[in-house]
């Protein structure tokens, strides 16, 4: 499961870095640019979506971690 969970942060970096270089198109070729301008938002979604992924994940990884560590004192 943890090895499942390590592309998260990555998953959101990329994304960020993808909805910039959509706004960076979006303002270089404003009139040409509406599909460009479309994709954006979902970039925007999908790096928040990530990111709080990653620390929902990190935060239950943390609390699993606690648990079994008081379970065994």
């Amino acid at each position: 499961m943890k090895k499942r969970l390590l592309p998260l942060p990555v998953v959101s970096a990329v994304s960020d870095y993808l909805e910039n270089c959509c706004l960076i198109a979006v303002v270089s070729a404003c009139p040409e640019a509406l599909q460009i301008a479309a994709a954006a938002p979902f970039f925007t979604v999908v790096k928040s979506a990530a990111g709080m992924l990653t620390f929902v994940m990190l935060a239950v990884l943390l609390l699993w971690q606690l648990a079994g560590r008081m379970r065994k004192s």
